[in-house]
């Protein structure tokens, strides 16, 4: 959970005699696209034929993980490309999907 206290809401409220910190807050999830992009990824890669043991064993961990907060959603190309104006060029150069 991420948030703040408003105070000016706060102290206007205290003026009517409310005990009551006014906050605003915006839940935590893990179920963003990005995710759900990466979660497919994941599902996608654990099908192919891998080679090593070790990447096939961090593969499918990560897929574990993220499978129980993310929903797992067929994404393709299209939905790794969508225009994302509060990305910087920084992180477009690290975006990937496989379909």
């Amino acid at each position: 959970m991420r948030g703040r206290i408003d105070i000016r809401e706060t102290l206007k409220r205290s003026l009517h005699g409310s005990v009551q910190v006014h906050c605003e807050f915006q839940q935590l999830t893990h179920d963003l696209e990005d995710n759900q992009i990466l979660l497919w990824t994941l599902y996608q890669t654990s099908r192919a034929p891998l080679q090593r043991p070790e990447v096939i064993r961090a593969v499918r961990q990560a897929y574990r993980v993220l499978s129980g907060t993310v929903d797992h959603t067929p994404k393709y190309g299209a939905d790794c490309v969508q225009s994302r104006p509060q990305e910087s060029e920084q992180d477009d150069k690290w975006s990937f999907c496989l379909t």
